[in-house]
């Protein structure tokens, strides 16, 4: 069993193994409602100083868009609200009517949203046509036991511009009170080079946005 998922049995409980089923519009509203709101990995930083303390929030947007679900994603170190370290935009939707794709979305000109979870007058401002999408870091979601949701990006495709040898991949699992995420940096002989290697981050839901 990979360390990952040895991580979720203690966090949630029991292993979430993927489901083998078609997803419907349904879902995708689960999964939008589950992943709205205010969350930190305090407990895990605690026990384990190799983990930060982080603050990660997500914010629904374009609630009248009729083309899936959108949300603005912050994440900053707990005493640096200020000076996020990462700011996308999800798009959550149901594709071929079957499969469910987390669409990721760089932010041009990020740094005007900032804290912008908490501002209402920020979002506001924020357009589609601001957006850039990053190809090939799409996370293809499942269904798991007990009401949650995995999902991970595909192949190595998904790089950087600046790092065009390197490639990112990207776990989540959902679930309604928490997120366990993890993101890693590959080299070109599938070593890793940065991202968390005991397994993944543990946000706990500390506030529901609706």
């Amino acid at each position: 069993m990979k360390p990952f998922f040895l991580l979720l049995l203690i966090v949630l409980g029991c292993e979430p193994q993927s489901i083998a089923q078609n997803l419907q519009a349904s879902d995708v509203k689960k999964i939008a409602l589950a992943m709205a709101g205010d969350y930190s990995n305090e407990t895990q930083s605690n026990k384990d100083t190799s983990f930060s303390h982080i603050q990660f929030h997500i914010k629904p947007i374009w609630e009248s868009d009729d083309d899936g679900y959108w949300l603005y994603a912050e994440q900053a170190i707990s005493h640096k609200p200020e000076k996020p370290f990462s700011q996308c935009v999800y798009h959550i939707y149901l594709q071929d009517g079957q499969h469910i794709v987390a669409e990721i979305y760089d932010i041009q000109k990020a740094e005007k949203y900032t804290e912008a979870w908490k501002y209402e007058n920020k979002l506001m401002l924020l357009s589609k046509d601001q957006l850039s999408v990053k190809r090939f870091c799409a996370m293809h979601l499942s269904a798991g036991s007990k009401g949650r949701y995995i999902g991970s990006t595909a192949g190595k495709d998904c790089t950087k511009a600046q790092k065009e040898n390197h490639y990112f991949t990207t776990d989540i699992v959902i679930a309604k009170k928490a997120i366990v995420f993890r993101e890693r940096e590959w080299d070109e002989n599938n070593l890793q080079i940065s991202g968390p290697k005991k397994g993944g981050i543990i946000f706990k839901k500390i506030k529901s946005v609706k």
